[in-house]
């Protein structure tokens, strides 16, 4: 990963200067942005430490037409009894369109 940032990184030092000479201003801005996005992607993946995206599974939380309600993640303690559920603390707002990333078994 470290590769690919730093060649990006070397990209946007060249548009910086092509912008300087006011060459292709607004395709260079927006080549520049998207190059920064990349790089923080890229460095979101390195700091959690994500392996090939193949053992990966995304899934997209779908809209239930329940209003604006949360989406709850729970340890269900290998039981089928709600009951005995614990809630993960950790409130993270969950909703309609966001997204989990969880390892493949």
């Amino acid at each position: 990963m470290e590769y690919v940032i730093k060649t990006l990184l070397a990209d946007k030092d060249l548009l910086v200067e092509k912008l300087k000479s006011k060459e292709n201003t607004d395709a260079n801005i927006e080549r520049i942005a998207q190059i920064k996005k990349a790089i923080n992607w890229l460095n979101k993946i390195s700091e959690l430490k994500l392996e090939e995206v193949n053992k990966y599974e995304m899934v997209k939380l779908p809209d239930m037409n329940t209003g604006y309600s949360e989406y709850r993640l729970m340890n269900d303690c290998e039981t089928d009894d709600r009951m005995q559920w614990i809630e993960f603390k950790d409130h993270i707002g969950l909703t309609t369109g966001d997204f989990i990333i969880g390892k493949k078994p």
